[in-house]
């Protein structure tokens, strides 16, 4: 019984080690096929998108072929059209041509056969002119000819280079075409590869199914076999349990005949035997309920992994189908876009159409329209001229009147005060006539001095305006002027450059034009404006001619503010008269101590006649002596009138300077002004940038966030796969702990047992 009983263990160990293998081999293959359906998935994702990718390249590539064999259709046809009427116009030309010579004969034969020509002049003049007819319409009919033998040629290498252009494009075409089957090639090369793989894993799902049939019947069997076991390891309980009753109740009633010395019962007595063998039983008993849970227990854990192959096999299936689906919904979809993609080449090629006709209306409207502008500009630039030369001239003017009534009015002042002077020192004035004289004299150098000074400034005001031209209407003349030409490089470019050139820049000029177009916009939204009243039109023309005029005013206002009479900064007439009073005093003073030297010197000059009557020779000396006094009396005011010269040179070399400072600082003016202009141009430019910017990346904001939330789902995605695989995982590792923790159980149990039976 113990041998039958180890012998039946060993089989169930070797059992469960068959059914382990097996599981384990199992349990590979479904790794494998696993990892096979997500290599194969890779693959068939790879491929189908790869297969789209060139699909949508070979369907780019043939709608660009159509579209370009569709323009040379059109082209094609444009030259046939052009090459007929060439040919028509040809043949009319030849037919004309026929018919004027068959007239010119038809007239010379009449002219002939009219016999002698009459002796009147009538007669000759008419054929004169009839010759002369036939001169020009022969003549015409030669050009015509020749233009449309010229005309024929162009068309013709028109139509040669168009062949040339439509072979290039047959061989582009043929090029394409053989990429295109080439494409197919790859593609029909891809589908089968499809085919194959989904030909693959129908094979894999079969094989699934015959292993999980293989399955089931080694469940079926093993489930036999442990039935088998079970009844059989009932059967030897409960036969054990009988034999074990039969020994106790033997024992019971004594009548086991066993020898003292060969009995291992000898030594326990009935009541140590008796714990001992209930021990053993239910130590049997425990180790079979455990044997029987465990079982249990791995039959459920079995069915559950049964169930969820079965769930994987199904996931599988569906994913399959919907990848099925999908693929047909994207071949939908594609075809279906295809189509749309067609209608929307047909509407934009009927809108590129009329967008050219428009075009061209567009076009013609804005030659006339910038013809129109060009005139008006012109015309603009023209009466800027004239009243630029009349405002420098009248500017001049009121500053030259201005700054006269200042000096005018400070003369008179002057005048006052040396009147007032004057009567003080009245008496001293009759004493000296010949102070007098020199007086006038000195006032008529001054006059000749301010009159030379007049002149020169005229001739330069004359030479601060550039003269363009002059026109006479009536009697009158208006002069163009073309700018003030006080800024030293725009006066040596104008002198460079001559008036002609100088005229086509002022009539180019864009500063003109932006001024004149800022100045207008108001009238001409008013014009524009077809409900606006006249009281609005008449303020908007009085503001538009206000701002032109003052735009333009300032912009040739350059020259005018430079002040030509401008002359260094002279003393007030308060203090020039106290500088006067003490002058005079002084004079005064000299006066009064050269009376006393004249008076001095009278007394010695009737001494020295007392000696010159004595005395010839000191005579001499002195007529000699007062010749060289008035040599230097006269060197000296030769001196001075230099001295008054320098000084007059010094004053207009400062005058020049100040001119020049004044020159620069208007043309830095200007230069700040037209930078802002630019500066502000180009803040405009940065801030239209900027929001384009902005638009631009809110677009990619929200085309970010979309891609984040893709990215969410694809993780979320994969998190719970790999959460389905964690948990698959725990299973099986749970299944192998369990199968593990029932080997160590039944090794230990068949231990005790064999144990217990050795020792009974």
């Amino acid at each position: 019984m113990v041998a039958v009983e180890r012998s039946s263990q060993q089989e169930a160990l070797c059992s469960l080690k068959l059914l382990r293998d097996q599981f384990m081999e199992e349990r590979e293959r479904r790794d494998a096929t696993e990892r096979a359906l997500q290599r194969l998935q890779t693959e068939f994702d790879q491929c189908r998108s790869d297969a789209s990718v060139a699909m949508e390249t070979q369907k780019k590539m043939a709608s660009d072929l159509s579209e370009q064999l569709e323009d040379e259709k059109r082209r094609h046809a444009d030259t046939q059209s052009l090459l007929q009427q060439a040919a028509q116009s040809r043949n009319e030309a030849d037919e004309a041509f026929v018919g004027s010579m068959n007239q010119i004969r038809e007239l010379l034969k009449q002219h002939g056969s009219s016999g002698e020509p009459a002796e009147d002049a009538g007669s000759r003049s008419l054929s004169a002119e009839v010759l002369q007819l036939l001169r020009t319409t022969l003549s015409s009919d030669q050009r015509r000819l020749q233009e449309a033998d010229q005309k024929v040629q162009d068309l013709l290498f028109a139509s040669q280079k168009l062949q040339d252009e439509n072979q290039t494009l047959r061989q582009l075409a043929s090029d394409q075409k053989s990429q295109i089957e080439e494409s197919l090639l790859v593609s029909v090369q891809l589908e089968e590869e499809v085919t194959r793989l989904r030909q693959e894993a129908s094979d894999w799902s079969k094989q699934s199914r015959v292993l999980r049939v293989e399955l089931d019947k080694e469940r079926k069997a093993r489930m036999e076999e442990v039935q088998e076991i079970n009844e059989k390891h009932q059967e030897e309980s409960t036969a054990r349990l009988t034999f074990l009753h039969c020994l106790y109740q033997r024992l019971l009633a004594g009548c086991v005949l066993l020898q003292q010395p060969q009995s291992i019962l000898g030594n326990f007595t009935w009541p140590e035997l008796c714990d001992v063998i209930s021990e053993q039983v239910d130590q049997l008993t425990s180790d079979l309920q455990k044997a029987s849970d465990k079982i249990a227990h791995l039959q459920s854990v079995y069915h559950k992994k049964s169930v969820c192959v079965r769930e994987l096999q199904r996931s599988q299936e569906c994913v399959l189908s919907r990848l099925k689906e999908s693929v047909k919904r994207r071949e939908e979809a594609w075809n279906s876009q295809h189509l749309n993609t067609v209608k929307e080449l047909q509407l934009c090629r009927s809108q590129c159409d009329s967008l050219q006709s428009l075009v061209s209306s567009l076009t013609s409207d804005l030659t006339r329209s910038r013809r129109a502008c060009s005139s008006f500009c012109s015309a603009s630039v023209l009466l800027g001229g004239a009243l630029r030369h009349v405002l420098l001239r009248l500017g001049r003017l009121s500053q030259q009147k201005s700054l006269l009534k200042r000096r005018v009015e400070e003369l008179e002042l002057l005048e006052e005060e040396v009147r007032r002077l004057g009567d003080a020192l009245g008496a001293q004035e009759e004493e000296q006539e010949d102070g007098g004289r020199r007086s006038r004299a000195l006032r008529r150098w001054r006059r000749t001095v301010w009159a030379v000074k007049a002149v020169r400034r005229w001739r330069q005001l004359a030479a601060n305006t550039t003269l363009l031209f002059q026109v006479e209407t009536g009697g009158r003349t208006v002069c163009v002027c073309g700018g003030s030409a006080t800024l030293e490089g725009q006066d040596l470019s104008d002198q460079d450059e001559g008036p002609a050139a100088v005229c086509y820049r002022l009539l180019r000029s864009e500063c003109l034009s932006s001024i004149i177009l800022s100045s207008m916009s108001d009238l001409q939204e008013a014009l524009s404006h077809s409900g606006s009243a006249p009281p609005h039109l008449m303020s908007a023309a009085r503001s538009a001619l206000s701002r032109l005029l003052e735009q333009l005013l300032d912009q040739s206002a350059d020259g005018v503010e430079t002040d030509t009479l401008r002359l260094p900064p002279r003393p007030d007439v308060k203090a020039l008269v106290s500088n006067l009073q003490q002058h005079f005093l002084l004079f005064s003073q000299r006066l009064h101590s050269a009376e006393v030297e004249r008076r001095s010197l009278r007394v010695e000059l009737a001494n020295q006649k007392r000696g010159q009557r004595r005395e010839e020779d000191s005579r001499r000396t002195a007529a000699s002596e007062r010749f060289h006094s008035v040599c230097a009396e006269l060197r000296e005011a030769l001196s001075r009138e230099q001295q008054a010269q320098a000084l007059i040179q010094e004053q207009s070399l400062q005058l020049h300077t100040l001119r020049q400072e004044v020159d620069k600082h208007s043309a830095l003016q200007t230069d700040t002004q037209h930078a802002l202009s630019r500066t502000t141009q180009e803040v405009s430019r940065k801030e239209r940038s900027l929001r384009i910017l902005g638009k631009h990346l809110s677009e990619v904001q929200r085309q970010k966030q979309q891609v984040e939330e893709k990215l969410q789902r694809a993780e979320e995605e994969l998190s719970h796969a790999h959460r389905q695989q964690e948990a698959v995982i725990t299973c099986v590792k749970v299944a192998e702990r369990n199968c593990t923790q029932v080997h160590t159980h039944t090794h230990t149990h068949t231990h005790t047992h064999t144990h217990t039976h050795t020792h009974t």
